[in-house]
This record gives C-alpha cells, structure tokens and sequence, in this order.
C-alpha cells in the first residue's frame, strides 16, 4: 500500500520529506513493513494498523484498516471432512478457508461454477466461506471456485440415492390363464437408475398369483379387465395398470387352446358316457325278457302236457306220383293215409320229425288233436327263441 506521504509549512508549501521515518505502532501483523525509500507499507495480517511518520521533531500518524485479500491456496471442507461426496439430491455444506502467504487461514467468499445437468451452490446463511451444494446426477463432479482472477477446482463425490420410484416391464402375453414375468426397475430421486433386491419388493395386484422365482417376478394372471399393479420396496412405490384379455372358462384351463381340448374332452366324455348307459340299458332289457319267456315257458308246461304225435302213415317221400301232384295243387287239402309221415313209437322225441312243413289242417287230418298241435307249435317256438339268443350272445361287443 502507497503511503504517500506530503509535507507542508504553515503557510501551505510544500516542503522536502528527506529524512521521513517510518514506525508500525500498534497492529495484528508483527511482520508488516513500510519501505522507507519507496514509502509502500506491506500488511501481513487483515485488521487496524496504525502507522506514525517522523521528520526531525515533527511527528505525525495514520490509522489504516487492512482488508483480507486474495489468499495464495484455498480449503474447501464439509462439516470438517475433506472428502467430499453426497448422495444425489442431497444438500452438501461447503466451508471454504483461504490462506495467505504466511500460512494463515481465514474465511473467504468466492463464487462457483457448477456442470450443467449437477446442481447448484448457493450462499449459507451462518457467514463467509459458507455454502450449500444441492446435487443432481450421479459421478464425479469438478466444482470451479474463483476469485478475481483465480480459480480453483473442487471434487465431489455424487452417489445414488435411495430408491424413490419404481417402473414395471411386463414381458408376455397379458390372457387370462397365462404367466408373464415383469421385470423391476428402481429409481433415486434424480432419476438415476438403483440396484435393489428384486425378490425384496413387495407387489399388490388382484390379477393373479405372483411368485418370485431367481430373482424374476411370475404373475399368474386370473382375473381379466384393467387391473392395478402396486409395488413398494422400502421408501420407493411404483402403480401400474394392465389389460388382460378374457379367455374361455376365465382361464381356469389355460389360455383358450387349453380350454377348447379340454371341452372336447368333457363332450367325448359325455356321449362316451351316454353311449355306455345305453347298451347297459340295452342289455338289462333283453335279460327281462330272457327271464319273461322263461318264467311263461315253465307254466305252460305245467298246465298243458307234453303229447307225442299219433302214429302217422309212411313218410311223404313213399307218395305216389298221381297223389303227390294233387298235394302240389292243394297243398292245404286233408292228407291221405298213403301220405303221411311213417309211423314212429310214442317214446321218439318230437324234434327228430321235421313236423313244421305240415299245417294244422294236415296234422288234424292226421289225427293230431288241438293241445297236441299247440304243444308242439310253443316247444318249436322256445327252441328259435333260444337259438336268437345265443347269437346274440355271441354278437356282445362288451360295452
């Protein structure tokens, strides 16, 4: 600092200064000095120094007040630590000391420049050197601090922040009865993109069923319509809404493929089931009336006997030509005593006589009486009964 000192006698001229001495009479600054050929005082401490200039027996003196100025090297520290790093976000508190040549620390203001796209600084209110870094973004950021025309370059370390929001990627077909993965993203309050424990979200949904299988989510989806997807891992939450398409039977099959085989299924089933109780009562039917001709059969035996045919003449082969063509004409005619059939013995069994080519007419001609005829026409009957059955018996397919 240029003292400049003038002198003047007491009519107000100038006079010579040679001589002028120079003394530093109170003061913080111990080291300060006053060049007495130049007359330029050097301060080394901020504060008031008061200055005394003698010229023969003529003294005089000056109190100067010395400003902080700009300090050789900067310290830049928050809450005491030099390690700076804040989550993204965040504030981060700034204190900035200056030092000067001789190794003194003091506050000091300087001005910041921050990237575009990382925050800002702003001015503390506790006083000077004090500041507040709001961050944004994620990585290493370089802070400029200057004053006049110095500068300095400050790091700070901005992390991620705590999971804020979630997002949900829904992979799959969203039909009723199918599975779909959905995939978990999270974010701080920047937006930047967080790791969390995938499995650890807990979900909310009334679409389905979900399950957390290696670390992937699988939503078994069984209502249908627009429905809400929540999801909250710590702090963090996340809605979604999806579209599910119906399906047939609301997917209690599967999808609507699944549904259709298995409809089929069910109709097969169903005539496979008719088809069964059909022949079931197909069969019960021909046993009643197995039983019902069994049970006539006995009776009739009961109240009518068994008569064996009357002794009949020789058998019609031993005809004569002239008579056999009269039987052609009228074959329903009574028979003559040479056309019978050849006599046979009352023990011989009905069946071995071919007897049903005859007619009434002829039998009774032949001395046959009605119960006899009767006899014989039911007997013929039940033995064609029984053979219908066992060919029917034959024909069971088994169902």
């Amino acid at each position: 600092f240029d003292l400049n000192p003038q002198g003047f006698d007491a009519d107000g001229n100038p006079v010579d200064l040679t001589g002028l001495e120079w003394s530093i009479i109170e003061g913080p600054s111990p080291n300060s000095s006053i060049n007495q050929e130049t007359n330029y005082f050097t301060p080394s401490m901020p504060g008031q120094h008061r200055i005394v200039a003698t010229l023969g027996s003529r003294v005089t003196s000056s109190t100067i007040e010395v400003e902080q100025g700009t300090p050789s090297s900067i310290e830049v520290r928050s809450d005491g630590d030099l390690a700076l790093s804040v989550e993204t976000g965040s504030g981060l508190n700034l204190t900035v000391n200056g030092f000067d040549l001789a190794g003194s620390s003091f506050p000091f203001d300087v001005n910041w420049t921050v990237p575009e796209g990382f925050g800002i600084v702003e001015t503390s209110s506790v006083g000077t050197g004090n500041f507040v870094y709001f961050a944004e973004g994620v990585g290493t950021v370089q802070l400029i601090a200057s004053a006049g025309e110095v500068s300095w370059e400050i790091l700070v370390s901005v992390l991620p922040g705590p999971p804020h929001s979630l997002e949900f990627d829904i992979r799959g077909e969203l039909k009723q009865g199918e599975s779909v993965e959905i995939e978990v993203r999270a974010y701080d309050i920047a937006d930047n993109k967080v790791t969390i424990a995938v499995c650890a979200v807990e979900f909310e949904t009334a679409a389905g069923v979900m399950e957390c299988v290696d670390g992937r989510w699988i939503l078994d989806l069984r209502e249908e319509g627009e429905v809400p997807l929540q999801g909250t891992y710590d702090e963090a939450y996340g809605l979604d809404y999806i579209s599910i398409e119906p399906t047939l039977m609301d997917g209690l099959f599967g999808s609507d493929a699944g549904a259709a085989i298995f409809g089929g299924v069910i109709v097969l089933m169903m005539i496979l089931g008719v088809l069964l109780a059909a022949d079931r009562k197909t069969k019960e039917i021909v046993k009643e009336r197995k039983l019902e001709d069994q049970e006539i059969i006995p009776q009739i035996s009961e109240i009518e006997p068994t008569y064996s045919p009357p002794i009949v003449a020789p058998a019609p082969s031993k005809i004569q030509l002239e008579s056999k063509s009269a039987s052609v004409e009228n074959p329903n005619r009574p028979l003559m005593s040479s056309e019978l059939p050849s006599p046979v013995s009352e023990s011989s069994s009905v069946k071995n006589n071919d007897l049903s080519k005859w007619s009434d007419e002829q039998l009774f001609s032949a001395g046959w009486t009605k119960q006899q005829i009767d006899s014989y026409r039911s007997n013929h009957l039940q033995t064609s009964t029984n053979v219908v059955d066992d060919v029917e018996q034959e024909w069971d397919t088994g169902w």
